[in-house]
């Protein structure tokens, strides 16, 4: 997969569809900046281009990449196929995240059996952040969900989810957070209402997170923020919540699932109005959780700059009738599921029924 990156990328940027061979070049091996006193040398070489769009509604850019390998021979001697130069060129550069602004001239090479040692080969340990993106491939198909490979690469679906790879790794304070199965005082109220009155107040006084009352979204634009945060999550955190039994595990296997459940509530947007505003109440109460709960603290920086999160509605639902309809029953069953932080974070019901109403 183009953007794992391994000895032989440009092959498989070639293989992908992506990689264009630009032509026989000759390039001047010792750069003056680097080793200004020795001799230069003009090498020729094949230049190959890969590029890559990445075009949709959260994307919209291009990277391109370009080496130029030796021939061999030469004045040098150098190997076949050795990089000389290499550059990467983004056309929405940030400088906070990846610039891929850079052109890399490369001199006083030491190849051959010497050039290597065993302890060059021994597996990096990752010291708050990530490890040596080789390595990941098992983190990397968990986060997919799937084996990654070339027919997926130029997939908009595929492109928003592999947009938060970087941010795959939970901090220890995201996962003791996670381990924590109940929250300090702070985050805990007498009453439904109470409780997420205060959860709305912190979300309020987040630096950077834009926030809307739940009521004020379109069916549309939950649906769009729904997705986002779902592209963002990390599966290390999910799979803390499964292991303990929580009931903030992750309700969604796919991104299938999801878009199915959001096929129905624009049907009930239709149809059902009462049922579509207990639908988008519970989704607005599993979007909070998600962010808080299932994103690394560098996936909840990263979304803020297209995120407008709903803040937790603080009236509570109540059950059906038993006379009521069975899709009556089927919408509460998942809207108690979606609305379960008030296990953990009501710390008494005894007020419960000032703040509900009856649908």
């Amino acid at each position: 997969m183009v953007g794992v990156e391994t000895p032989d990328w440009m092959q498989r940027c070639n293989a992908g569809g992506f990689a264009t061979y630009v032509g026989r070049e000759q390039i001047n091996v010792a750069a003056a900046w680097d080793a200004p006193n020795l001799s230069s040398t003009d090498e020729w070489v094949d230049h190959w281009s890969c590029r890559l769009d990445y075009i949709n509604d959260l994307i919209n850019q291009s990277i391109t990449f370009q080496n130029w390998h030796s021939l061999g021979g030469g004045s040098s001697k150098l190997p076949k196929g050795l990089p000389l130069r290499v550059t990467g060129g983004n056309s929405k550069p940030d400088p906070n995240q990846a610039p891929r602004m850079n052109s890399v001239w490369y001199s006083d090479f030491v190849t051959g059996e010497s050039s290597t040692k065993d302890s060059d080969f021994v597996e990096p340990r990752s010291v708050g952040g990530l490890p040596c993106v080789p390595l990941m491939a098992s983190e990397v198909k968990s986060f997919f969900g799937h084996e990654p490979s070339a027919d997926h690469v130029m997939s908009p679906a595929f492109q928003r989810r592999a947009a938060f790879l970087p941010h795959i790794k939970a901090t220890e304070k995201d996962l003791s957070r996670a381990r924590r199965p109940k929250p300090s005082k702070a985050f805990t109220g007498n009453s439904f209402g109470t409780a997420m009155s205060k959860l709305n107040v912190a979300l309020l006084s987040e630096k950077g997170l834009q926030t809307q009352a739940c009521r004020n979204f379109t069916v549309g634009q939950l649906h769009e923020m729904q997705r986002l945060l779902f592209d963002a999550r990390t599966p290390e955190l999910d799979t803390v919540y499964v292991k303990a039994g929580d009931t903030r595990r992750m309700s969604h296997a796919d991104a299938t699932s999801l878009e199915k459940e959001q096929a129905a509530h624009r049907e009930l947007n239709k149809n059902d109005v009462a049922l579509a505003t207990k639908a988008q109440d519970g989704a607005c109460h599993e979007m909070v959780m998600w962010y808080i709960h299932h994103l690394s603290a560098s996936a909840r920086e990263e979304v803020k700059e297209s995120l407008v999160l709903p803040l937790l509605p603080e009236m509570l639902h109540e059950a059906p009738s038993a006379e009521a309809t069975p899709a009556h029953h089927t919408s509460h069953a998942r809207y108690t599921e979606q609305a379960s932080c008030a296990i953990c974070h009501v710390s008494s019901v005894g007020d419960e029924k000032k703040t509900t109403f009856v649908v």
